[in-house]
């Protein structure tokens, strides 16, 4: 088997963009209802960081200083899955990086609403895709839950 290549049927270890797609709206009978049930668990956990954050930033960190410490963290928990996928849908980590660093700060610091909405929406739906597909290639890999 060439370098690079995979088995047919099996995820690769770190799925890129269209693999995770595939992963979490995977067509298969039976595996269909525990990809639906694992990505509307898994989503809103990693969807919801960049909208937390984004209401800190904008709303809250005025009135307390202090909010940039979870707002740091918030972007540094989004920042690492966001570069990890760019890096898979770009081929090149410091290119994924420059993406996700734009987009981290356009989400907190843009003074203009349609930039930080767009910005908050692309890191929403990047997190809670990449979160529910890891649940999900590790429900498969997981033999207690499967078997």
């Amino acid at each position: 088997m060439p370098a690079g290549a995979r088995r047919a049927g099996r995820p690769p270890a770190d799925p890129g963009p269209v693999d995770q797609v595939r992963a979490v709206f995977g067509i298969q009978r039976k595996t269909v209802w525990v990809n639906a049930i694992a990505f509307f668990l898994a989503a809103p956990m990693g969807g919801a960081v960049p909208c937390f954050v984004s209401h800190l930033a904008h709303r809250k960190v005025a009135d307390n200083p202090w909010l940039w410490l979870p707002i740091l963290g918030g972007c540094w928990f989004s920042a690492t899955t966001v570069a990890r996928w760019g890096t898979r849908a770009f081929g090149d980590a410091a290119k994924a990086w420059g993406f996700t660093i734009l987009l981290e700060a356009s989400m907190i610091m843009s003074q203009s609403p349609a930039v930080g909405w767009a910005a908050l929406s692309m890191l929403a739906a990047i997190n809670a895709l990449a979160t529910a597909c890891a649940l999900i290639l590790d429900n498969r890999k997981s033999p207690a839950v499967n078997g």
